[in-house]
């Protein structure tokens, strides 16, 4: 029979290694992550190189703050969005999917609210954080 020092230890050795898997779990998961917003940036720089205006509804988009715009029509990924899905609600955003801000294909575009828009990318960047602290314990 154990000594109750024995199943102390016992006990938080069990606890250890349920923290150890979830850690293991997430390390791979923010790795993919990372890997992915790594590739989203190579992605992203070769089309501003390749990408320096489009055209639609006969008006030139150029590249401004990563978005492209024109000054009296707006943002192109708005435009697109309003010609054929509809128009966007008071209040709501359209958000790139893919997180490339230059791929404005309809199957990229989601229409959300700010804090949705914002609570999805505050999860991004607490994994990313995660990421990085557990990266000290390599």
């Amino acid at each position: 029979m154990k000594n109750s020092s024995t199943l102390q230890l016992d006990k938080w050795q069990s606890f250890y290694n349920k923290e150890i898997k979830i850690i293991k779990r997430t390390k791979k998961e923010l790795k993919r992550i990372k890997e992915t917003k790594e590739e989203l940036k190579r992605i992203k720089k070769a089309l501003k190189k390749e990408l320096k205006a489009v055209w639609y509804n006969n008006k030139m988009y150029t590249i401004s703050g990563g978005y492209y715009k024109n000054g009296n029509a707006g943002l192109l990924h708005r435009n697109i969005y309003r010609d054929y899905i509809g128009e966007i609600p008071k209040g709501y955003i359209i958000h790139h999917i893919n997180c490339n801000k230059l791929d404005n294909n309809l199957s990229n575009l989601q229409c959300m609210t700010n804090s949705q828009h914002m609570k999805l990318h505050r999860h991004i960047e607490i994994l990313v954080r995660w990421y990085l602290a557990l990266q000290l314990f390599k």
